[in-house]
């Protein structure tokens, strides 16, 4: 068996829509961003549209693949492949995310910025003798339009790879955007500015720390 782990600074992303009256109360900057995800998580006003963990492409970014023995964790493992993220073949797309006509257009978007483990995945029966030759493949995106280029799904030998969403990170920082979105659009482009596809404001709350678009 074979891990692989992508470490190193990493975006999390949770989007909500929520009614016009909620999103009006919340967007005035009176509320703070834990009452905001106390609601978000607990109010059946709330449904969550879309939510994912991209590792950020950048030069402290380590793709490593560590070989067990099948369903052994006891073993210590070989770690065989250490590579910058940089030097992994990528292909860069337009990530959309679609909402379907009736979608509410009241958007509310938690960004959450940490570093660890943002991607990790298993192959059983695969080990360090027979996986260098493999193709390993980054889809990517600049997230919003913005500085952050990152991973938003992995490819081997064009296979898509799946993330075990093991959340083995620590979130540093965080801010919400408050996004409406045009009436005539079905769906939202992550990969360009928000402000090209609806009015947004932000509330910053502990993100000084926190790299942003």
């Amino acid at each position: 068996m074979v891990n692989i782990q992508i470490r190193g600074n990493l975006i999390d992303i949770e989007m909500t829509s929520i009614s016009k009256y909620n999103f009006d109360n919340f967007s005035t900057g009176e509320f703070s961003n834990d009452h905001i995800k106390d609601f978000l998580n607990n109010s059946p006003d709330c449904k969550t549209i879309y939510k994912s963990t991209f590792p950020i492409i950048e030069q402290n970014s380590e793709f490593q693949v560590t070989s067990f023995e099948n369903d052994n964790y006891y073993d210590d493992g070989y770690t065989f492949l250490r590579s910058n993220l940089s030097d992994i073949n990528s292909k860069d797309v337009h990530l959309k995310i679609s909402l379907g006509e009736e979608a509410n257009k009241y958007i509310i978007i938690l960004l959450k910025y940490g570093y660890g483990a943002a991607f990790e995945t298993e192959i059983m029966d695969l080990d360090y003798l027979n996986f260098e030759n493999n193709e390993i493949q980054n889809i990517a995106t600049r997230l919003f339009g913005g500085e952050n280029r990152v991973i938003t799904s992995m490819k081997l030998n064009h296979l898509p790879l799946e993330d075990l969403k093991r959340s083995k990170f620590d979130i540093v920082s965080e801010h919400i955007i408050f996004f409406k979105k045009n009436y005539y659009s079905d769906g939202i482009n992550l990969s360009k500015s928000l402000k090209d596809q609806g009015d947004m404001t932000t509330n910053g709350g502990n993100n000084s720390n926190g790299k942003k678009n």
